[in-house]
């Protein structure tokens, strides 16, 4: 019977039964299939079976069984939707053959195996559209799972669209047997091999393998692709492989690409792996090989001979060496996007024992883009690293055999132990350089050493580089020593605590000053230059103070208070802080001090934030906008030198405050050439503003202290324009002329408000004429106009009766401010009485009588020098007397022996060492405080004194001492009370004559000291008005002259125990030259010369004690005395002010007081002495305190 001539299924199937009945061990053939399903009932028929021609789908039943020839299941010209296996088709040399059928789909749930040497599972020489082996199917054939006309031999070309294999295909042949899990040859072609998760393709050679001329188009991997040789072998052409999170592995290589193979693209998103070869090896072309997975084994790429691959694009961990022994170059890419990818050793760590190798020594490699962690030395030897675009991350030292070059991208070192290091030229023209490992908790400034991070060879070259951390705001600077580069601080960033920062050079960075938001700094201090491209200083965290008189220049800012949780406690600026916007302040900024320039294009300074006064006296040029509901205040300045408000480019600028008022404090003075909107809230004047031309307020303006000076040219005068209500219940307005002007008798237009005009004590001044007030109605706008008049020199001021009621010194000058303003308001004005008047007597007018009482006493000469001077011989005359009285003790108490041989008149023996001597060499130290109480005669004040007195004595004979001394003292006293702020210091050059007697008759108790004495004594002293804001300064000399005579006689108690009552007169004249200060402008004085006399007495007694001690003899004592002085009278002090005279007076110190002494003297025997002693001057509202220290040596 013939195989085609077989009944239907149905009837075969009952044949088979029969035959089976009678021969159990012997299979009915299965011969052709006619029906749709093919079902054996559990029992197996012999192949091979052949699908009927007439079929358009066949399923294999899942209880059938195919079994026993050649091969299985054959298709020769069917053509079929679909094939789908649920059983199991085998067969020796095919499970299944499509020999020239079409095939739709064929399914396998079932198993598809062959079992001879070179068989296939699945052979197609023919067409397939989709091979589906489901997760329960396998395919398993000795030569391969599937072929694709993958014989040698066959004579057409098989066409396979799609293979999706979530089961498992293997080629299982043993021995040396070369099987496949899936074979395409000869000129084959597969669309898609799609091994889904869970799936696995493998043999016992290579899981893929295509050859022959063949193609594949795609094959995409979830699962298993492996073989002890390839995971995928190609000798053809491969469009792309797409591993996306399975894994393909080979003993060999998990992916081998020969001299005749091509592959478009591989791309990795999960394990290539080889354990113990290459992970892809390629001798053809490789368009480009990417990886966001891990590629790894010892070799995780291999480029040989002609080989090429475009790229390699790495964002995941390639692990181990990457050779390349090609002529073409290796070009690598990294991750994009935030991701880095990592090229290391096969360990895959990224430690400095886990580095690979990248060789390349016939052609360059080049970094071409992307991020990559760079684990790997480079051996390039004769060719060169390029680095065009791409960000190298070292984790390690890097060594590079060969040139490096670098025109973009980037080098990041992760720490201070990184490093580069080349062998040939390191050329780094351009890109960045960054280095990493810093705490943004620390500190790092521009002098705290540097970091090693490139060593070239020779003829390295570093240029066009930019320099970055791993920390925000902490900037870093390149520096190049022969062929190495380093990094440092670029700039100052504070990320911790710091007490001080200075600058006194230049620094150029984009901050060249960070405080971070962790950061506290206590003090910045720049005279130099801070140049930021950002800011020049931005802190994000606390500074205590700034303190700037070089310049802050920020490309778009000056000083940025950077954030809400930013302080500054105050910022003091005497030089230049420049920017598009000067100064921003998001936080807190406790007080801002300006003596030199803020200025900024857009805003001078920009506060949304806290900002406290603005002490101006410099100028602030550009707009100011305060976006706070906290008010902006003003003060500083002085009349002689205002503080400016104005525009950038010195036109009228703008103050914007719409959410809160603006505030111009008393005691200031300010230039105003801004206009000012602060919406419905008002303008706060207690201050002096000067307005010299139009100044529009928009919103209301409110003055009941402080005033305006008025400035008047030829053509124009200044004045306000309110829009809403104004009101001046107080203060002055005081019009003067500007350069080149005059004021002119006539009517001018101060002030002009749109919703109304108040007016209350207000004063009116103009130099040589009355002025008046009025208000007008123009055009629904309320004016303020006064009117200038002849005044005929009729005083309006009443300064005598202001300066009698706060006394002392201040009386006298109430009459002369009396005088000046009487010449100020006459035809006759002088320029110094009409400067004066304008300067000073206008804003002493706008302040309170209780104000101006103190205004009219710090208008007075110093008052400390004249107190000084009565008191400052003093120590000098009493450190002398005190040493003459340890001398008498010396010549009438136990010493005398010793003072006798000093003098030569009696004999000793030679181990007494003292024979000969004639006098002694002494010295001291001198220092003391001293503080007065504040009096309505006089001001009080705190002194510090320190110095020195040196001399020598000679004894003329046992009872005649004569000596010179020469001592200088510093003293140094500090204003209280009206007086607080004013300074002087004196130093005091003197030399003293001094001598003592004890006549004979009297048989030495009593004694008598002089002294004679001349000194020069030098001032320099500083006088405080608060209400003009200044200090009047004077440096002069004068000279002393001193006569002391002091009397004592000694009543002996026991041996060692002394009475001592003592009687002295010291007189005493200084002469101090006149002065004229600087410094407060038309406030300044020319003070005459001053003659002072003193004539002081003590009466008093002293009670001394001497006895022996380990140390040598001590000898102790303790003084008390009444002290008097006979001038008592005020002292005088003429002089001139606004161009008028006038005298001052300061009350001496109290006539009568105590003075108290206790000392001590160590005689060492040796003819060194040493002395402590201290001594106080107690009176009613006074008291002073001396201490001295004394070393003396016999000769």
């Amino acid at each position: 019977m013939k195989r085609n001539n077989l009944p239907a299924t149905t009837s075969l199937l009952g044949l088979s039964l029969a035959v089976l009945a009678h021969h159990p061990a012997q299979a009915a053939p299965c011969g052709t299939i006619n029906t749709a399903v093919f079902d054996t009932s559990g029992l197996a028929c012999d192949g091979p079976a052949f699908v009927g021609s007439g079929l358009t789908s066949l399923t294999i039943a899942v209880s059938s069984t195919i079994s026993g020839g050649a091969v299985g299941l054959q298709s020769t010209s069917s053509i079929l939707d679909s094939l789908i296996n649920d059983g199991v088709i085998s067969g020796s040399d095919r499970a299944f053959l499509n020999a020239g059928g079409s095939i739709g789909t064929l399914s396998n749930a079932g198993t598809l195996s062959a079992s001879a040497a070179q068989s296939a599972a699945i052979h197609n020489v023919a067409t397939i559209g989709l091979i589906h082996n489901q997760i329960s199917g396998t395919i398993v054939g000795q030569y391969a799972g599937i072929s694709n006309s993958g014989f040698i031999g066959d004579a057409t070309s098989g066409t396979i669209g799609t293979i999706i294999n979530a089961g498992l295909i293997t080629g299982s042949g043993s021995g040396t047997l070369t099987s496949n899990g899936i074979v395409n040859g000869n000129g084959g072609y597969i669309g898609l091999i799609e091994n889904q998760a869970g799936g696995t393709i493998t043999s016992n050679s290579s899981g893929i393998f295509n050859y022959g001329g063949s193609t594949i188009g795609t094959v995409t991997n979830s699962g298993m692709i492996s073989g002890p040789l390839y995971g995928i072998g190609n000798d053809a052409t491969i469009i792309s492989v797409e591993n996306t999170g399975g894994t393909i592995a080979g003993d060999q290589a998990g992916i081998w690409n020969s001299a005749q193979g091509h592959i478009d693209s591989i791309d990795n998103d999960g394990f290539i792996v080889s354990s113990g070869g290459i992970g892809v090896s390629n001798s053809g072309s490789i368009g480009t090989l990417s990886n966001s997975g891990t590629l790894s084994a010892a070799t995780a790429i291999q480029n040989d001979g002609a080989g090429t691959i475009g790229a390699v694009v790495n964002s995941g961990l390639i692990a181990g060496n990457i050779s390349n022994t090609s002529a073409n170059a290796l070009t690598i890419v990294g991750g994009i996007g935030g991701t880095i990818g990592t090229l290391t050793g096969a360990s895959g760590g990224t430690g400095s024992a886990d580095k690979g190798t990248i060789t390349s020594t016939a052609a360059d490699v080049v970094f071409s883009d992307g991020a990559l962690l760079l684990n790997d030395n480079i051996v390039a030897t004769g060719h060169t690293i390029a680095n065009t675009g791409a960000q190298l991350l070292l984790s390690n030292q890097v060594t590079m055999t060969g040139a490096y070059l670098q025109t973009t991208g980037s080098l990041q070192l992760e720490s201070s132990s990184a490093g580069l290091t080349v062998t040939g030229a390191a050329n780094i023209t351009g890109g960045e350089i960054e280095l990493g490992g810093f705490s943004a908790n620390a500190n790092n400034l521009v002098n705290q050493g540097s970091v090693l991070v490139v060593s070239g060879g020779s003829g390295s070259t570093f240029t066009g580089l930019s320099y970055a951390s791993d920390v925000e705001g902490l900037e870093l600077a390149g520096s190049v020593t022969g062929n190495s580069l380093s990094l440092a601080g670029g700039n100052n960033y504070i990320g911790g605590s710091l007490a001080t920062l200075s600058n006194s050079g230049t620094l150029n960075a984009f901050n060249p000053i960070y405080v971070a938001s962790t950061g506290t700094l206590g003090t910045l201090t720049n005279s130099g230059a801070l140049i930021g491209v950002g800011a020049g200083v931005r802190n994000l965290g606390s500074i205590g103070t700034i303190s700037n008189d070089g310049s802050i220049v920020g490309g778009t800012i000056g000083v940025y208070n950077y954030g809400s949780a930013s302080s500054i406690s105050e910022l003091n600026s005497s030089g230049t802080i420049q920017g598009l916007l000067g100064i921003v302040n998001d936080g807190t900024i406790g007080l801002l001090h300006n003596e030199g320039l803020v200025s900024g294009s857009v805003n001078a300074i920009f506060s949304s934030g806290q900002l406290g006064t603005i002490r101006n006296a410099g100028v602030i040029a550009g707009n100011i906008v305060n976006t706070s509901t906290n008010a902006l205040s003003f003060t500083g300045g002085t009349i002689s030198a205002p503080g400016t408000l104005t525009g950038y480019a010195g036109g009228i600028g703008t103050i914007s405050s719409t959410a809160a008022n603006v505030l111009f404090l008393g005691g200031g003075v300010q230039l105003l050439n801004s206009n000012i909107n602060v919406g419905s809230h008002s303008v706060v004047n207690n201050g002096v503003l000067m307005v010299n031309e139009a100044i529009s307020i928009t919103g209301n303006y409110t003055q009941s202290a402080g005033g305006l000076l008025i400035g008047v040219s030829s053509s124009s005068y200044g004045n306000l324009l309110v829009s809403d209500n104004a009101s001046l219940t107080g203060g002055f307005i005081n019009m003067r002329a500007l350069g080149g002007g005059s004021v002119q008798e006539g009517t001018y237009t101060i002030v002009s408000a749109g919703s109304g005009l108040s007016l209350g004590n207000l004063s009116y001044y103009a130099s040589g004429y009355v002025v008046t007030g009025s208000l007008v109605t123009v055009g629904g706008n309320t004016q303020l106009v006064l009117t200038v008049g002849d005044g005929g020199g009729v005083p309006t001021t009443d300064y005598t009766r202001i300066g009698q009621q706060q006394g002392g010194f201040a009386t006298g000058m109430g009459v002369a401010l009396d005088r000046i303003a009487a010449i100020a308001s006459s035809s006759g004005v002088t320029p110094a009485a009409a400067a004066f008047q304008s300067d000073v007597l206008a804003p002493l007018g706008a302040l309170s009588e209780g104000e101006q009482q103190v205004g009219v006493a710090q208008l007075a000469p110093n008052q400390l020098t004249p107190q000084l001077i009565t008191t400052a011989v003093k120590p000098v005359a009493m450190a002398i007397g005190q040493h003459q009285q340890m001398i008498a003790g010396a010549m009438n108490g136990s010493d005398r022996n010793a003072v006798a041989q000093m003098a030569g008149m009696t004999g000793q023996s030679s181990g007494d060492g003292l024979l000969g001597q004639r006098g002694a060499f002494w010295g001291e130290l001198v220092g003391g405080v001293a503080e007065r109480d504040n009096s309505h005669r006089a001001a009080g004040y705190r002194a510090s004194s320190a110095g020195f007195v040196i001399g020598a004595d000679w004894y003329a004979s046992p009872r005649f001492m004569a000596g010179l001394a020469f001592s200088w003292i510093r003293n140094d006293l500090d204003g209280r009370g009206v007086s607080s702020g004013s300074k002087t210091q004196a130093d005091t050059y003197q030399l003293t004559a001094y001598s003592l007697w004890q006549p004979d008759w009297a048989d030495g108790r009593l004694s008598i000291a002089g002294q004679l004495g001349i000194g020069v004594n030098r001032y320099d002293q500083s006088r405080r008005i608060d209400f003009l804001g200044v200090k009047a300064k004077a440096d002069y000399d004068g000279e002393q002259y001193l006569g002391q005579v002091t009397v004592g006689y000694d009543f002996p108690l026991n041996q060692n125990l002394t009475l001592t009552p003592q009687f002295s007169l010291m007189a005493a004249r200084l002469e101090n030259d006149g002065y004229t200060e600087h410094g407060a402008g038309a406030a300044n004085l020319k003070v005459d010369h001053l003659s002072t006399d003193v004539l002081t007495q003590e009466l008093g007694v002293k009670l001394s004690a001497s006895f022996d001690t380990a140390a040598g003899r001590l000898a102790p004592d303790v003084k008390v005395a009444w002290l008097h002085e006979y001038e008592d009278g005020a002292i005088r002090t003429n002089g001139a002010m606004g161009g008028v005279a006038f005298t001052s007076s300061s009350a001496r110190l109290s006539a009568d007081g105590v003075t108290v002494g206790v000392g001590a003297t160590l005689d060492k025997k040796n003819g060194v002495k040493l002395r402590l002693e201290y001594n106080g001057d107690f009176r009613h509202a006074y008291q002073a305190h001396t201490g001295v220290l004394r070393a003396s040596w016999d000769f």
